[in-house]
């Protein structure tokens, strides 16, 4: 098989495997059209292929390659769930690929659950498949990093080879990203992680070659573990780099021939070229494309509409929400540069960009030497002193650290769910929002009616807020799932387009009211907006509701405020709903009144 046929089948069997099984029929009939024998072939290898989620498994698309080239039948062996090897006993079998069946096992001598990785016995002699089986431990013995899957070591039982790896609990982040949207912070948490973890192995002259949310394992305690070694390669003319270069040049990885998976390869990449770090680069910057907005960068409905978008056509710059930093927009920009000359060359300016936005200030924050910590240490009862002077000598005068400000307007709520029948929830998040804060009677607060249709016209927030005539903006994402509601909020300084204040919210969907509350509190203690006793009781007290009840409630509102006729009409029907559910919720009645006014005035 010549690497250009070979080069046709891999990119097609990636493209089948991201789909669910009831679709790939369909898309082998356009992707293989014309090429009967192409399809078989294609759908040989997907009948060989159990994909191992994680645990740096190789996509066993390049063995089975292999293997259909020499016209040979996989071996099965023996399932060795409840055997011994060494001092290792096998518990359960994790899953399989083309170099070797992954277990979960007890370290009996160290009392620790780890993964065993056993080549198959009937390929224990094939010296291709072992000399890759050695060069995975040797790349996974160079990465001794918090954010890299760990190697314990390469043992012998038997005549069988074991590799014995660190076992990561907890989900992949492409699990994480199929429950919705995350927050800013959230997402770049986990691109700092995985930059950290590039970082190290691009030290060691090492690629990845293959990085994807599967790929990317996420603990309980949100420590970020790169998995997938497998097609890692060292660096060329790295001098520094584990010696893994003795391997014949077209005999892997070579030129022709492509490994990695569709939606996250490169351009180089998809043209079966010589690849280096900045591969890695072009797929991080994917990986966090795809954390901040919950959509792939290239990702279209056939596999020739995605290669083509991954060659020629730009990310939706547009999907982004409104809040992400122009800095970490930039950074994106320049990781997925189709040329590799004008990408970002560097991870490391990669993880430092993050730092930067994540901290606000230097991106040297958190690698302070030790003796400065200790001079700053020093300083402190001397800068307390001179503080103290200083408010002293200033007859406690307060300082200011915002100009007057005495408007707002609360933009429309970004869906970071994606899901267009949460819009309801999104827009009534809005107007709950916009109600709190104009409870503040110092505050000016702009109406529902002249906000909303800022929806989804992404205007820079300064020309917003010169059309608007305000001072500040309020701008915030939510998403809801498994019953909770995660809100992200930032006020933005419109003379200056400086962050206020931003902070997160996750609350059961009961206390919704709880966190619009919150919001309004603290939108006001940032702004030094003095609130009157009245003021403070009603942002101070917010009941829980009843689920059925504000859902009913939120839809009626929903469809009150298009304006149409039948839509006032299916409005008032969800809120008798509401009222139906609740006959004391002062909101629904309040909703109806709204509505058979409209209904009367139309008349």
């Amino acid at each position: 098989m010549n690497p250009e046929r070979w080069g046709q089948i891999k990119r097609i069997c990636d493209a089948a495997l991201e789909l669910n099984p009831s679709q790939r029929g369909s898309f082998l009939q356009e992707a293989c059209v014309g090429d009967q024998s192409l399809r078989q072939e294609v759908e040989s290898l997907l009948a060989r292929q159990s994909r191992a989620e994680g645990f740096l498994e190789t996509p066993a698309l390049e063995e089975a390659a292999r293997s259909l080239a020499k016209d040979q039948n996989s071996a099965v062996d023996a399932d060795l769930v409840g055997c011994t090897l060494h001092h290792y006993r096998i518990t359960s079998r994790i899953g399989a690929g083309g170099m070797g069946v992954v277990y979960r096992a007890e370290d009996t001598l160290l009392h620790r659950s780890v993964a065993v990785k056993v080549l198959p016995e009937t390929f224990a002699r094939d010296a291709e498949r072992l000399k890759r089986f050695k060069r995975e431990a040797q790349v996974l013995a160079a990465l001794n990093h918090p954010n890299v899957a760990s190697i314990y070591g390469l043992e012998e039982v038997n005549g069988r080879r074991v590799l014995v790896l660190e076992l990561v609990e907890g989900g992949t982040l492409e699990e994480r990203l199929k429950e919705g949207g995350m927050s800013p912070d959230e997402a770049l948490d986990i691109g700092l992680q995985i930059a950290d973890g590039l970082e190290a192995a691009h030290n060691k002259g090492i690629i990845h070659r293959d990085l994807k949310p599967a790929n990317i394992q996420l603990t309980a305690e949100g420590r970020v573990k790169i998995l997938d070694f497998g097609l890692a390669k060292a660096m060329a003319n790295d001098p520094d780099a584990v010696d893994l270069s003795r391997e014949r040049p077209n005999s892997m990885t070579g030129s022709g021939v492509i490994l990695g998976t569709l939606g996250y390869m490169s351009p180089e990449q998809a043209c079966g070229k010589m690849v280096d770090q900045r591969t890695d680069i072009w797929a991080f910057g994917c990986v966090l494309y795809e954390c901040l907005t919950a959509r792939r960068a290239f990702q279209r409905k056939t596999l020739t509409e995605t290669l083509a978008a991954i060659l020629g056509d730009e990310p939706d710059w547009e999907a982004l929400p409104r809040f992400v930093q122009p800095r970490v927009v930039d950074l994106l920009r320049r990781c997925l540069q189709k040329d590799p000359k004008d990408r970002l060359h560097n991870i490391a300016n990669a993880r430092m960009e993050i730092e930067q936005a994540r901290s606000g200030g230097s991106a040297q924050a958190r690698r302070t030497p030790s003796r400065w910590k200790f001079a700053a240490i020093l300083l402190v009862p001397i800068l307390m002193a001179m503080a103290l002077a200083f408010w002293t000598l200033k007859d406690h005068e307060p300082v200011v650290s915002v100009g007057k400000i005495s408007s707002i307007a609360v933009l429309p709520l970004e869906n970071l769910s994606g899901d267009p029948e949460q819009e309801y929830f999104v827009d009534g998040m809005t107007d709950a929002l916009i109600t709190d804060l104009s409870k503040i009677g110092a505050l000016r607060v702009i109406s529902r009616s002249s906000v909303m249709r800022y929806k989804g016209a992404n205007k820079p927030p300064a020309e917003v807020a010169r059309e608007l005539k305000v001072d500040a903006l309020l701008e915030a994402s939510v998403v809801r799932e498994a019953g909770r509601v995660r809100v992200y909020a930032q006020l933005v300084d419109a003379a200056t387009e400086h962050n206020l204040w931003a902070e997160s919210f996750e609350r059961e969907f009961s206390s919704i009211l709880a966190v619009q509350a919150e919001v309004a509190r603290e939108v006001a203690r940032t702004l030094q907006v003095l609130l009157s006793p009245g003021e403070q009781a009603r942002l101070g007290s917010a009941r829980t509701v009843n689920p059925a009840t504000f859902e009913a409630y939120l839809k009626g509102m929903f469809y009150l405020n298009k304006s149409t006729s039948e839509d006032t009409l299916k409005g008032i029907a969800y809120l008798h709903e509401a009222v139906d559910k609740d006959p004391a919720d002062a909101l629904a009645y309040g909703g109806l009144a709204l509505g058979y006014v409209e209904i009367a005035h139309g008349a």
